[in-house]
């Protein structure tokens, strides 16, 4: 068992005055957890009871204990000190001991961390909170000792923060957050087993320092002096993140990833700040510092301020703000220059960017946030002239030399996080920097108590000091700014050598002070690294720019030398001096000693060491030396005699002042003992004040929850009494009315005044009743009255009287209820005459029991006018009748039993009995209350009709047979129609998949419409619940048209039609119109009612189309046509006009020769032009004919050729022509030939030859025809084969009817050959076609 209990962790939480808000917010936000034990010890008055247990058990929903003698701390359990003890643990037991009776400073805190510690090492943690004093400061530096851990408040969450503040003050403060986020840390607290590890102490020192020494390379920071459990917890804290769990493993991983020692040093430094942070500290300095300093300032005069550790930036700016405001008010122009510096590059760039998030619009107040800031795109900033006036540098306030002369230093909630060492060099450097009379702005948690002889306090609570007077800044190492590291087992062992000793200080002094000596070291970039006295009497800051070089902070004159001389020094590495090197300081001249180190080994040092002194005058003797010297030797004996006894008699009087003051610094020295003996003595007093204080502040903040819980419950019974509709009046022994709730007015005349009076004295609406007398009997009595009264309005209630008992169980009144029955009466009385109006006997019965609670008898207690007539008895034999003795024939067989069975466990009978002869009952039993009620029936009739039934039984039997046989054969017929239906279904699905038309079918009762799949294939449109409506149909219909499609519908709806056709324009999903041919059917029920309507939708939107096109070209065609024949006709007319002229003058000669030839030629042209024509119908018709031969292709050509020479004046050259036989129809393919040959030399005006030639392929002939004419255009090349095609040139115009290369491609394919033209548009074309020698059988 001990071992189970030193496994858990036991959570110590401290709270004095204020402290109850802040447990209860703890607890609010504390889960249960089998990994805690809590013990509270709260600061409580001995004189009173506590209530904390209970106030603590609402917050929790843990165990929550008075703590008593020896008990044991269990898990998951909270244990409450008592009032007026003291207590301690060990051996995971509470131990209590009674509170001293003297007056003294309550130590419960303390004195129970102590012995915590101690019993439970590294599992012990303390919180403390809200509290004046400095109870529990002691107690958690033992808890810190023993490796355990440590929560405090955060201060401005606390209402009182004297405790909060001493506990961050010591530096053992692991976190210092509010109360409701404490739970997060102790959950991970439990979980960071290397973190424990580490802080229990277990680990080799010399490994941190190594730790140290890494970070210090890579980042230059040195965290030797930083305060140990910050440092710790964060080591353990990225130990865990890279899953190791020794040290000495993590310094491994740290020398072998560079990134992971910039992770640790980065997570080192503690970047927390805000705008405004501490409302009242910046209201502090809006109205007292910052108006003080600027009234001290002339106009044009410089402001400066030092923020140091300024993080990201946010307090430099509202300091700067503050600033910019006050000067608005003062009417002032000052020169502000903010120095703001930060040890961490990465918040100093963040602040430099004036980026920050939108959630500074909560942290500056508004009035503030409007005047200085802007946005800029997501983010905020500070307006720019705020910006110029801040500026930000990285600086090492440890190691770098300060900023000087400042007005204001502010460094808030750094120093908490560093040892006190180093607070005091630290804060003597900020003393170094200021100005006389400047001021220091710290951390409300930060303290500058160390320098109380040179800083005056301003504000306690805020931290705001004024430097007073000068300190001496070597005792506190100011001006020693190395940044060598020293190891923790140096400075635990060395603690007392690294304080220099009194000698040690006044040779310190003398040397810096008195001598005015200064030591620079710098390195080889001249960059100052350290320094060691009053180096601002040598050295000063650049204007312009903030750097550290020793030759731009020297003057000019000593700039050069120096150089020379460290270079020199560097080269032979010697020693180098330098003697009296003039300068001017102010209006004086100075002479300057200069002394160069350089570094070395021997040297002990890696920086050069350089040494200024002013070089003093030689002292020229005065006139009492020179008459000295003039003396002879007697007289100079007899001179120092005279001057020796003088001495004695001086030393004579000394040694008596000496004593004389020894005497009085005995005597302040007591009376300065005495002093402060009376100061601890009023300390004490103080302290015990406090401690009072403290007590009467918890046990008020006690009272003060039983008040709200005391109004809580008055609100509560108000709201009760006003919530009921049950009257409730109180009186006390006096029959006076103490308090009554609304709904009482109703039963007794009542109103607010009359609280105090007598009831006798106040009217009220029962009818009848003694209401006072009823009220003192019970008075007299003891016993509750009840009773049923009717008020003056007809209704009923149920009047209550009872006794008003106090806690001590004695009778101090009367409590009257009335609880309104008139419902209930009623229902009863409906349920009085439906009992007697049933037709079915109804009895209701109670069991009677015996001693052993067994079940003997019924007895009747209630039932109705038919149980009378059914069992032949009067009102009184029934009454109370008992059911085994007086009514036997309700018990035959074994009846009693299955009543018993009934009440005993639940359930229903339902029986048939046989009583008076051949009468027959049904009984119906059901259990109510302790007995039952029965229900009997007369069923004789029914069962007569069982009879019946049965007798066709047999019937029923056959018919069922034959039901079966007729439902098979059903089944099978439905089977088949299904079958039917799912095919004629699928068919259906083919049909409307393989159909273009978009088949939709109108349910006309729900007004919604059925779509094939084609809707979206057709139109665009997916079917949906919105395309299935009705009115999606008529608005896609175009607004000329849907007027007219709308009326013809409804009117063939509405007309009893059975068909319906329309063509309209419809609306795509592309945003065009498609011209739809729509038809449907309409059906009709057997009322011939419509209630459905099945159509198609058909686009014929390209039918219309082609149409179109189609009669563009039949009038094209008749234009050609009859120009094209009419051409020949009336040539042929004027040829045979002017052969009739010449025939009637009876002549015969050339000339008539002449015209009747050029007549014929018209006349074959007008033949070629029918015979197309012929042909085109033909093909159409597919009656053109082939009559297939043998034949030469060569004759063919040449032959061709021939015919066309004599007609035309025109060159066709044959270029090679293949001597082969062709099966073919010969006048068909002489036909294709002349056609190619005349269109190229119609269309070559300009040339006057055309080439033929032929290729033979395979069993394939390829004629091929050339002219060098003026070609066809790209676009146009694949149309020259169409019908009534005809080649337009705008410089020719073209006979024919575009019908003979349509007739040549039809022969050409007929023949199972292909044809083609591959031409340039300006340079000819090339015609061929294609066909198998062995006819068009061989082509297939």
């Amino acid at each position: 068992m001990k071992t189970r209990n030193n496994d858990k962790y036991i959570v110590a939480i401290g709270a004095s005055a204020g402290g109850l808000e802040a447990i209860h917010e703890f607890f609010d936000h504390m889960p249960q957890s089998s990994s805690f034990s809590f013990i509270v010890i709260q600061h409580l008055s001995s004189d009173y009871k506590s209530l904390l247990v209970e106030l603590v058990a609402k917050h929790t929903n843990m165990k929550v204990l008075e703590a008593a003698h020896d008990m044991p701390i269990e898990a998951d359990s909270v244990y409450i000190i008592p009032n007026n003890k003291l207590m301690t643990v060990k051996q995971g037991k509470l131990k209590l001991a009674d509170k001293s009776l003297i007056k003294a400073p309550n130590t419960a805190i303390d004195t129970f961390l102590h012995t915590l510690a101690n019993d439970k090492k590294d599992k012990a943690i303390a919180i403390i909170l809200s509290g004046t004093g400095t109870d529990g400061t002691k107690g958690i530096q033992s808890i810190k000792e023993c490796g355990g851990m440590v929560i405090v408040q955060d201060p401005e969450t606390a209402r009182f923060d004297g405790m909060p503040n001493s506990a961050i003050a010591s530096g053992n403060a692991d976190f210092i957050m509010p109360p409701r986020k404490m739970n997060g840390e102790l959950f991970n607290y439990v979980k960071e087993e290397p973190i424990a590890v580490l802080e229990n102490g277990n680990f080799d020192e010399a490994l941190l320092d190594e730790i140290f020494s890494l970070v210090h390379q890579q980042s230059g920071n040195d965290f030797n002096l930083y305060k140990t459990p910050t440092i710790i917890r964060r080591i353990g804290r990225r130990m865990n993140e890279t899953g190791l769990k020794k040290l000495e493993d993590y310094v491994k991983h740290l020398a072998s990833d560079k990134e992971e020692i910039k992770v640790l040093g980065q997570d080192f430094l503690i970047g927390v700040t805000r705008f405004f942070r501490d409302t009242q500290a910046f209201e502090l300095l809006e109205t007292k510092i910052l108006p003080d300093l600027i009234h001290s300032k002339a106009d044009n005069d410089t402001l400066k301020i030092w923020v140091c550790a300024c993080s990201t930036g946010q307090e430099a700016y509202s300091i700067a703000i503050l600033v910019n405001e006050c000067l608005e008010k003062a009417g002032k122009t000052l020169d502000v220059k903010i120095f703001a510096t930060d040890i961490d590059e990465k918040s100093i760039e963040i602040a430099g960017r004036n980026q920050y998030p939108e959630s500074v619009t909560k942290e500056v107040p508004p009035k503030l946030f409007r005047k200085y800031f802007v946005k800029d795109g997501k983010f905020f900033g500070v307006l720019p002239y705020i910006r110029k006036q801040v500026v930000f540098a990285k600086h090492d306030v440890i190691k770098s030399p300060p900023f000087i002369k400042n007005d204001m230093v502010t460094c808030r909630n750094m120093l908490i996080y560093v040892n006190s060492v180093l607070q005091e060099k630290i804060l003597s450097t900020f003393h170094f920097s200021l100005n006389k009379n400047g001021y220091l702005f710290l951390g409300a948690s930060e303290t500058a108590s160390a320098l109380k002889e040179g800083l005056r306090e301003l504000s306690g609570k805020w931290k705001v000091y004024q430097k007073s007077a000068p300190i001496n800044y070597s005792s506190y190492n100011t001006y020693n700014t190395s940044g060598r590291i020293t190891t923790r087992q140096e400075q635990k062992k060395n603690a007392a050598e690294s304080m220099p000793s009194g000698a040690e200080k006044a040779f310190n002094n003398f040397i810096t002070k008195d001598l005015g000596y200064v030591g620079i070291f710098i390195d080889k970039a001249y960059i100052i690294q350290d320094a060691v006295g009053n180096y601002r009497q040598f050295l000063s800051l650049p204007d312009e720019k903030i750097e550290l070089n020793i030759l731009k902070m020297v003057p000019r004159e000593i700039s050069i030398v120096l150089n020379t001389a460290l270079r020199k020094s560097w080269k032979e590495n010697k020693k180098t001096h330098l003697k009296r090197i003039r300068f001017k300081r102010k209006s004086d001249e100075v002479y300057l000693n200069i002394s160069i180190q350089p570094p070395g080994p021997e040297n002990g040092s890696e920086y050069t060491m350089i040494v200024f002194g002013e070089s003093t005058m030689e002292i020229i003797p005065d006139k009492e030396d020179l008459v000295m010297s003039l003396l002879s030797n007697d007289q100079q004996n007899e001179y120092v005699f005279e001057l020796e006894a003088e001495l004695n008699e001086t030393r004579s009087n000394l040694q008596l002042a000496i004593e004389e003051m020894e005497t009085t610094n005995e005597e302040l020295q007591s009376s300065n003992e005495e002093l402060l003996s009376a100061n601890e003595e009023l300390q004490s007093g103080n302290e015990e004040l406090q401690s009072l204080n403290e007590e009467l502040h918890t046990l008020n903040t006690e009272h003060q929850v039983k008040i709200r819980e005391l109004v809580e419950l008055n609100d509560d019974l108000h709201n009760y009494f006003r919530s009921i509709d049950i009257g409730q009046l109180f009186l006390d022994g006096n029959l006076q009315i103490r308090k009554f709730n609304p709904a009482a007015t109703g039963m007794v005349n009542l109103i607010e005044a009359d609280i105090g009076r007598s009831i006798d004295h106040i009217s009220n609406n029962i009818k009848a009743e003694n209401l006072s007398e009823d009220i003192r009997s019970v008075l007299l009595t003891g016993r509750i009255l009840e009773k049923e009264v009717q008020l003056k309005n007809g209704r009923r209630s149920l009047m209550r009287i009872m006794p008003y008992l106090r806690k001590d169980k004695k009778t101090d009144g009367v409590v009257i209820t009335f609880v309104d029955i008139s419902y209930i009466t009623e229902l009863n009385n409906i349920i009085t005459g439906v009992f007697n109006a049933s037709l079915n006997a109804v009895l209701a019965f109670t069991a009677v029991r015996n001693q052993d609670h067994f079940i003997v008898d019924f007895k009747c207690v209630a039932f109705n006018n038919a149980a009378e007539d059914l069992l032949g008895r009067k009102k009184d034999e029934l009454d109370s009748a008992m059911l085994v003795k007086q009514l036997p024939e309700l018990t035959e067989g074994s009846l009693f039993t299955k009543y018993v069975a009934v009440v005993e466990k639940g359930g229903s009978l339902q029986t048939e009995i046989h009583m008076g002869g051949k009468r027959w009952f049904q009984l119906v039993a059901v259990k109510m209350s302790d007995g039952f009620a029965a229900t009997i029936t007369d069923v004789t009739e029914r069962k007569l009709a069982d009879q019946r039934l049965k007798k066709n039984y047999n019937e029923l039997i056959d018919t069922r047979e034959n039901l079966k046989l007729l439902n098979t054969e059903l089944e099978e017929k439905v089977r088949e129609r299904t079958v039917e239906l799912t095919a004629s279904e699928d068919r259906f699905h083919e049909i409307a998949k393989a159909t273009n038309d978009t088949i939709w079918d109108w349910n006309l009762v729900n007004n919604t419409m059925w779509r094939s799949n084609n809707l979206d294939i057709m139109f665009g449109y997916s079917n949906s619940a919105e395309t299935s409506n009705i009115a999606f149909w008529f608005d896609k219909i175009h607004p000329e048209d849907r007027k007219q499609v709308k009326e013809s519908v409804y009117e063939a709806i509405n007309g009893n039609q059975k068909q319906w056709s329309a063509e309209y324009r419809f609306l795509k999903a592309d945003g065009k119109y498609a011209v739809i041919f729509d038809r449907g059917s309409i059906l009709h029920d057997e009322s011939n009612m419509p209630y459905r309507m099945v159509g198609s939708m058909v686009d014929i939107t390209k039918t219309n189309e082609l149409q179109k096109e189609l009669m563009e070209k039949k009038d094209e065609f008749m234009s050609i046509a009859s120009h094209e024949l009419k051409t020949p006709i009336t040539s042929i007319k004027a040829f045979l006009q002017l052969t009739a002229r010449v025939a009637r003058k009876g002549v015969v000669n050339a000339d008539m020769l002449t015209y009747i030839d050029k007549a014929e030629r018209q006349l074959e042209n007008l033949t070629f032009l029918v015979s197309d024509l012929l042909d085109v119908s033909k093909i159409h018709a597919g009656k053109m004919q082939f009559n297939y031969s043998r034949f030469n292709m060569t004759d063919l050509i040449t032959e061709c050729v021939g015919d066309m020479q004599n007609t035309e004046d025109f060159e066709i050259v044959i270029k090679h022509i293949d001597d082969v036989e062709v099966y073919a129809d010969q006048h068909r393919i002489e036909q294709v030939l002349k056609n190619f040959l005349s269109n190229a030399i119609k269309y070559s005006p300009e040339s006057k030859a055309v080439v033929v030639y032929t290729e033979q392929i395979g069993r394939e002939i390829k004629v091929i025809v050339k002219d060098f004419g003026i070609g066809i255009p790209a676009d146009k090349a694949n149309l020259v084969f169409d019908r009534f095609f005809r080649v337009d040139n705008s410089n020719y115009q073209f006979s024919g009817l575009g019908l003979g290369l349509y007739i040549c491609a039809e022969i050409v394919t007929r023949h199972g050959g292909t044809f083609g033209v591959e031409s340039e548009e300006g340079k000819g074309s090339e015609f061929w076609f294609r066909i198998p020698l062995d006819g068009p059988e061989a082509a297939g």
